[in-house]
């Protein structure tokens, strides 16, 4: 008999579905990826606004992402998607917002800065009551002086 705390995820038919099983482990049958994937490629300087919150800015070319005026709660993910060593991505906030966090001093109207970083190098940007605190970075960024 199986034991009906284990079970793997599966398809039948092409519906989604969960099926008993004897295996330890949780098996996935097919590819496992999220379900809408929101993402926008950038070619040159932009301007976010709430339109792009929450939307991957995929940078393939040397830019300035210029921030708005901070928004609790909403959220920047910005990823280089060029080819290793190539481009500069400046990521410019409001001139009375703050870019904090993963060990820069706050000040106000300092851009940070990823320069010929690597493809995947990336930071997520969440807004707070005095700026825009990293949530999460990969590569090297600088804070402007």
């Amino acid at each position: 008999m199986a034991d009906k705390s284990k079970f793997r995820v599966g398809s039948t038919r092409q519906r989604p579905g969960i099926d008993e099983t004897t295996d330890d482990d949780l098996t996935v049958t097919g590819a496992l990826r999220r379900s809408r994937e929101m993402y926008e490629n950038v070619t040159g300087n932009k301007t976010l606004d709430e339109g792009d919150g929450g939307v991957i800015q995929r940078v393939k070319a040397t830019c300035t992402i210029t921030l708005p005026a901070t928004a609790v709660g909403r959220c920047y993910p910005i990823e280089h998607d060029g080819a290793d060593g190539t481009l500069t991505i400046t990521i410019s906030p409001n001139a009375s917002d703050k870019i904090m966090g993963a060990g820069f001093t706050s000040a106000d109207d300092k851009d940070i800065v990823c320069t010929n970083g690597n493809q995947g190098d990336q930071v997520i940007l969440v807004g707070n009551a005095d700026g825009w605190n990293v949530l999460f970075m990969q590569g090297t960024w600088v804070r402007e002086a």
